[in-house]
């Protein structure tokens, strides 16, 4: 849930470089997912039903082939059509891990999404009536007031309600958590608003080109990200201190693992690359389930300082941050961990270190980092 609301409101929230009148891209969900990297039906379902929750809290356009095939599916789950071929093994019996279904399923989601696309287009065109231009002029009422056309009854009563409804705020409605309550959902609306116009009203300082001054996170992405010695190349410039951390490339996962509890490096950035302000920090890992991945945790520190006239001062504590390494479904996934950076970020002339320790647990995978402002 929260790792898709991440990307849905980074998707919908316009950029504070851009223009703070344009409409945000058309954001589409397709849910093409029956199984098998889970076995668990209801662990299967959470993600459909919080895209669903998603998708009508922040107004996007979601189609699930899954809602569509399930009742075929789950009525045989050996059929070969709509589910992944190679998920029952009809030598053995057994049910094995596969998740990417054939040619029947690529053809069925393409005539879904078609529909749904001319769907979505007639239902907009649609409203053209409701227009006032296209509606006929009626003596003695205003724009907002009811009127008895195209079929609709006359009103039996007389009340009316003074003035017009209220346009919702511009921005994106605040982020979907179980804190967020009826009293006060309104105020944090207009709050995030409020800081959208700030934020287009306030030009940005440094580099606002390249959002992350370094950015690394390994597999079939580029050319470059699959080459194991660019990544180490390149992860090699900032490292300063290591102790006991090396690359591994089990399972064609290539990360940075330690070898026992309290391994640790460092990362620098001087100030000179520092050409923007930097809030978060993103460790990028993936997580895991079994013994080996019991209790796996990384404690992430981050500290600044600002180089003076007379030489280096000490570094100031910024914000430490606990990263996970094991979860409660039996598969390996990668998740992004976003850490804001308080009071003001990273500033331009200051030097920033992070350091990432093995706290807890015997093994954990660190597969990128984002450093962005």
């Amino acid at each position: 849930f929260e790792l898709n609301q991440k990307l849905i409101r980074v998707v919908m929230k316009p950029p504070c470089d851009g223009n703070p009148r344009q409409s945000p891209p058309i954001f589409i969900h397709i849910d093409d997912y029956l199984g098998n990297e889970q076995r668990d039906i209801l662990g299967t379902a959470s993600l459909s039903q919080a895209i669903h929750v998603l998708a009508n809290y922040y107004g996007f356009l979601s189609i699930s082939y899954a809602d569509v095939l399930r009742d075929i599916v789950y009525g045989d789950t050996r059929e070969v059509w709509f589910s992944p071929s190679g998920w029952y093994n009809a030598e053995t019996g057994d049910f094995e891990r596969e998740i990417h279904p054939g040619m029947a399923m690529h053809i069925a989601s393409s005539w879904l999404l078609a529909y749904n696309l001319l769907n979505l287009v007639t239902s907009y065109c649609s409203v053209a009536w409701a227009h006032e231009e296209n509606m006929p002029s009626t003596p003695n009422t205003t724009q907002f007031e009811y009127k008895a056309i195209h079929g609709l009854p006359e009103l039996k009563g007389t009340r009316k309600n003074e003035g017009k409804p209220k346009h919702f705020p511009h921005g994106l409605p605040p982020e979907l958590t179980k804190d967020l309550l009826l009293e006060h959902v309104s105020d944090k609306w207009k709050n995030e608003t409020n800081a959208m116009q700030s934020c287009h009203a306030t030009k940005p300082t440094g580099n606002q080109n390249n959002r992350c001054m370094f950015a690394l996170i390994t597999g079939p992405f580029t050319k470059k990200m699959e080459n194991e010695t660019y990544i180490q190349e390149y992860w090699g410039r900032h490292v300063t201190s290591n102790k006991g951390w090396s690359w591994n490339n089990d399972h064609d996962k290539l990360g940075f693992v330690p070898d026992q509890l309290g391994a640790e490096f460092i990362l620098d950035f001087p100030s000179s690359m520092i050409q923007q302000t930097i809030n978060t920090v993103t460790p990028i890992s993936m997580k895991s389930y079994g013994e080996r991945w019991k209790d796996s945790n990384v404690k992430v520190t981050i500290v600044k300082r600002r180089p003076n006239n007379e030489g280096e001062v000490g570094w100031v504590d910024v914000t430490t941050s606990d990263v996970a390494g094991s979860h409660a479904k039996n598969t390996s996934e990668i998740f992004p961990h976003e850490i804001p950076i308080p009071s003001g970020g990273v500033n331009i002339g200051e030097d920033l270190r992070i350091t990432m320790e093995l706290s807890a647990g015997s093994t954990f995978k660190l597969v990128g980092l984002a450093i962005c402002s």
